[in-house]
């Protein structure tokens, strides 16, 4: 509705500031709004201006703007704009020796600042929690045990589910207190309807959340300072960070079910046999452990190509590590 509305409203400003009446829709009008406003939008904008006309011509009743939709220049120009749209880059999961890096600086190798701990510590929590970068910013207060929140997980009305994050006895290594002391050091203040990595100010700590940008480069300039290269930094962002694991669940050969339950994915509604069970994610972290297993030994390696995966690469052995 939102976007619908919006894109109206921009027409709507449109006509009246060039001394046309917006409703009801002219073809000769709709084109020229489109033709003027396409080169400075997004490509997207001209396709989603005719999903709000429909939506006035069909649900609200307006037959002008269903007479727009069936003119061939406007149906043209939306899809030629949108072939321009950028294709998707999909953000590269995080490296073994950079979870490595991540995990040193919280053990102070190399020694940073202890706001730079803190958000070591941050990252590593979103790797480990399958989090993305607003669910691990809401986690406020994060403890050594596990801590269930509630977090709504479908956009349905009246429809909330418990989504539990764990982190600490999954992890490659155990640097969950090292976080938190470098919380205390850094002078981090948490709690309810706190964000848990804030911004950064001249006096401290912000009340807001840093944004996912600045997020970003942090992470980036946080591996640079660890050792790594900068050619093999440069497509990491914070959703890299949610990736990671599940990636290397993917590669591992996980299901699909396990891999959509890790990454607290909906998959159509339940039945019964979610209700009952109290603690769907039981399985699903057990699988999740023994992958990290594999690569803490180093017979698994995310990493390598797909032909060098496993250390063991036979098939024999290949389902044998996937074996309880």
């Amino acid at each position: 509705m939102h976007a619908r509305a919006d894109a109206l409203i921009r027409y709507i400003s449109w006509a009246r500031t060039n001394g046309h009446i917006p409703i009801p829709f002219s073809e000769t009008v709709v084109y020229a709004f489109l033709n003027e406003i396409g080169s400075k939008s997004a490509p997207t904008f001209p396709r989603s201006f005719c999903c709000a006309l429909a939506f006035v011509g069909h649900v609200v009743g307006c037959p002008s703007a269903l007479e727009c939709l069936v003119s061939r220049r406007i149906i043209g120009h939306a899809a030629r704009c949108y072939k321009e749209k950028r294709m998707l880059i999909q953000k590269p999961p995080i490296k073994v020796q950079h979870i490595l890096i991540l995990e040193n600086i919280l053990r102070g190798e190399p020694k940073l600042k202890a706001h730079d701990k803190v958000a070591a510590g941050f990252f590593l929590w979103m790797v480990f929690a399958r989090a993305r970068f607003s669910d691990a910013q809401a986690a406020s207060t994060p403890k050594c045990t596990v801590q269930r929140r509630p977090l709504p997980s479908s956009a349905r009305r009246g429809t909330c589910r418990w989504q539990p994050r764990f982190w600490g006895s999954l992890s490659l290594w155990q640097r969950t207190l090292e976080w938190m002391a470098s919380m205390k050091e850094a002078d981090l203040p948490v709690g309810p309807q706190r964000p848990l990595l804030p911004a950064q100010t001249d006096v401290g700590w912000s009340s807001l959340p840093v944004s996912a940008h600045v997020a970003g480069i942090w992470l980036k300039n946080l591996l640079k300072a660890g050792g790594a290269a900068s050619q093999d930094t440069v497509g990491y962002g914070t959703h890299s960070c949610k990736a990671t694991l599940l990636s290397w669940a993917a590669k591992y050969g996980l299901d699909a079910n396990t891999r959509a339950r890790l990454g607290y994915h909906s998959r159509g509604a339940g039945g019964t046999e979610l209700v009952y069970a109290r603690d769907t994610m039981a399985q699903p972290l057990r699988d999740l452990n023994r992958v990290l297993d594999q690569v803490r030994s180093g017979d698994f390696n995310p990493d390598a190509t797909r032909s060098g995966y496993f250390r063991n690469s036979t098939p024999a052995q290949h389902e044998k590590n996937r074996q309880f």
